[in-house]
């Protein structure tokens, strides 16, 4: 029986760098790529809703017409925030195009794509892709001697 890895998402168990950087592997390289924009935009997507939250609550956001927000010294910093969310989101759209034709040729590039594919099926829209989709990469990295020591479930 094989062991099921923890709770991790695929990105934070490659984040770690559980398997050697390699020299030459374009499907290791882009979807690293991917990888670092997408935590990027969830880090700046957070950071928007905080500003947002105070926006609405200590300047009565929603209340304000668009010259009197653009009068709020903390929009151009919303503007800013949104902006570079867009600019990830293309770069990402155009990263993932290209992923397809890329063939894994290490045990890193296959887990970073199945990280991308992970990442790209959230689990609040098809819970069952999703799960499948991280249960081959923990089966990619018990197969590899990457994954857990100690077998455990995979979490409901």
């Amino acid at each position: 029986m094989r062991p099921v890895g923890a709770a991790k998402g695929p990105s934070a168990m490659l984040s770690e760098r559980i398997f050697p950087v390699p020299e030459m592997d374009p499907a290791a390289t882009v979807s690293q790529d991917w990888l670092a924009r997408f935590a990027e935009a969830k880090a700046l997507a957070s950071e928007w809703q905080k500003l947002e939250s105070y926006l609405i609550s200590e300047r009565n956001w929603f209340k304000l017409t668009l010259r009197q927000r653009k009068a709020v010294p903390e929009a151009a910093e919303l503007e800013a925030i949104d902006s570079r969310i867009k600019e990830l989101a293309e770069v990402q759209r155009e990263l993932l195009l290209v992923l397809p034709s890329l063939a894994a040729q290490t045990p890193l590039g296959l887990a970073s794509k199945l990280a991308v594919a992970a990442a790209s099926v959230p689990r609040d829209e098809n819970e069952a892709a999703h799960r499948l989709i991280e249960s081959i990469l923990q089966d990619l990295l018990w197969l590899t001697g990457n994954g857990p020591e100690q077998p455990c479930e995979m979490p409901t």
